[in-house]
C-alpha cells in the first residue's frame, strides 16, 4: 500500500473511531494576559535563537486570507494579528494571535524532523497526529480542518501536519514548544 493510501486510510479510521476514543484534554489554568504575553515572547525568542525570524503584521498580511505562515527556506514565521493592518504596527495580542504563533512554531519543529533545518521538508512530531488532534480538538473540529485544507487543495501529508499544528497550538504549552525547538532544531 502506498503512503498516500495509508494516510487516507489512517485519516478515515481516526475520524470514524473518534467518537469512541475522544478524551478531553486536561484542564489547564488560564494564564493572565501578562503571563501569556511573557510566555509567547519567550517562545518567539527561542524561535529566533534557532534561526527563524518572527515578523508581525508585515505587508504580506494584506495580501492573503491567512493568520500566519511558516516558510522554512526563508527562515521566517509571519503572524498576521487579528487586529493588524499589514503595517508592522504593534497591536495588543489576542488569544488568536497567540494561537497562531504556537501553530506556526509547531511547523518549525516539524521542519526539523527530517532532512535539515530550514529545508521546508516537514514531518509530524507525534506518532499519531490524527489521534492527538481528535483527543485535543474533538472529531468535528478535526473534520472542519480537514475539509478546509482539502478545499484549498492540500495533500494528505499537509492535512496531517495541519491537524498536528492545530492540536499542539490548542494545548497552550509554550514552554514545551520551546523545549521541542531546543531538542529537535538544535543550533548545529
Amino acid at each position: 500500500m502506498n503512503f498516500i493510501k495509508a494516510i487516507r486510510r489512517a485519516t478515515a479510521l481516526a475520524i470514524a473511531t473518534a467518537s469512541i476514543a475522544v478524551q478531553a484534554a486536561p484542564a489547564r489554568a488560564t494564564p493572565t494576559y501578562d503571563e501569556a504575553w511573557e510566555d509567547h515572547i519567550e517562545l518567539a525568542r527561542v524561535i529566533q535563537d534557532h534561526g527563524v525570524m518572527v515578523h508581525v503584521n508585515p505587508p504580506h498580511c494584506k495580501e492573503g486570507d491567512f493568520m500566519g505562515f511558516y516558510s522554512g527556506q526563508q527562515r521566517v514565521i509571519v503572524i498576521c494579528q487579528e487586529n493588524g493592518q499589514g503595517d508592522y504596527a504593534p497591536y495588543r495580542w489576542t488569544g488568536e494571535d497567540f494561537d497562531t504563533l504556537r501553530h506556526e512554531a509547531q511547523h518549525f519543529v516539524q521542519d526539523c524532523m527530517v532532512g535539515t533545518r530550514h529545508d521546508h521538508q516537514l514531518s509530524p512530531v507525534y506518532q499519531d497526529p490524527l489521534k492527538l488532534g481528535v483527543r485535543v480538538l474533538g472529531t468535528q473540529r478535526v473534520q472542519r480542518i480537514l475539509d478546509v485544507y482539502r478545499g484549498k487543495g492540500a495533500s494528505e501529508e499537509i492535512l496531517i501536519l495541519e491537524v498536528e499544528a492545530f492540536a499542539v497550538a490548542a494545548l497552550i504549552d509554550t514552554e514545551e514548544q520551546a523545549n521541542d525547538i531546543r531538542t529537535y532544531c538544535g543550533l548545529g
